[in-house]
């Protein structure tokens, strides 16, 4: 039986449902957009250049990201979440489905059991994800915001599980004058980087939540030839 609501229904429950203006405040002129571009024109190049090999070409980008913390409030939910999707590797309906339960400031880390894992491991186990200083920064300014009891992001129609941000990704894409860039290509990105700077594959294969190293080994390309260095640890 199909459940779900018609376009009808949908208009007919939102004269009973918060306005949007009472879940995300009204947006900034231009702000989120300007953010948005500078953000993802970072990305895009950082994955163009870590695919073909050319990590070196993307380590001033990674300084200027590093860089965009702010304590300013947040327009609405995009920007946040497009910094979790680069900065944790967690994929979009992993980030739809993020509880502040999840997160622990006091250990400095986010414990969530993958949404794919969840549907095929007979007992899943959660993905522990560090959280970087921006990534840290984002979610207080986001809870100062929004408060930090149950969903992290909320739909702005329903209050309820946010779970489409694509008319927003495509507005961010055309903004920065960006083709063929996936939102999934910052999880790729965020990967990458963990093997250009030397993460082991067993490592990169726990942050990211693979139940095979084998899917690990797509970044193995990246990952700097330590041989030498290893037997000169050793025996020097």
């Amino acid at each position: 039986m199909n459940c779900r609501p018609t376009p009808s229904s949908e208009r007919s429950a939102r004269g009973s449902l918060p306005r949007r203006s009472a879940i995300y405040p009204k947006r900034k002129k231009n702000g989120s957009f300007r953010h948005f571009r500078s953000e993802i024109r970072g990305y895009e190049r950082s994955a163009l250049a870590m695919w073909n090999g050319n990590p070196n070409a993307i380590t001033k980008n990674k300084k200027q990201h590093q860089e965009l913390i702010t304590d300013a409030d947040f327009p609405d939910h995009v920007t946040p979440i497009i910094i979790l999707g680069y900065q944790t590797g967690f994929d979009l309906g992993d980030i739809f489905d993020l509880d502040w339960s999840h997160i622990d400031f006091s250990n400095n880390q986010i414990c969530k059991i993958r949404n794919k894992t969840s549907h095929k491991a007979d007992n899943p186990q959660p993905v522990v994800v560090p959280m970087s200083l921006k990534v840290k920064n984002t979610l207080a300014q986001w809870g100062k915001q929004h408060g930090m009891r149950g969903r992290i992001f909320r739909s702005p129609i329903t209050s309820g599980r946010l779970d489409n941000i694509s008319k927003a990704w495509r507005s961010v894409l055309t903004s920065a004058e960006i083709t063929d860039f996936r939102f999934k290509n910052l999880r790729h990105t965020f990967g990458s980087w963990l093997a250009i700077e030397n993460v082991g594959i067993l490592q990169i294969r726990d942050l990211m939540g693979h139940t095979d190293v084998k899917t690990t080994q797509v970044y193995a390309h990246l990952c700097p030839d330590r041989k030498e260095q290893s037997v000169l640890n050793v025996f020097s």
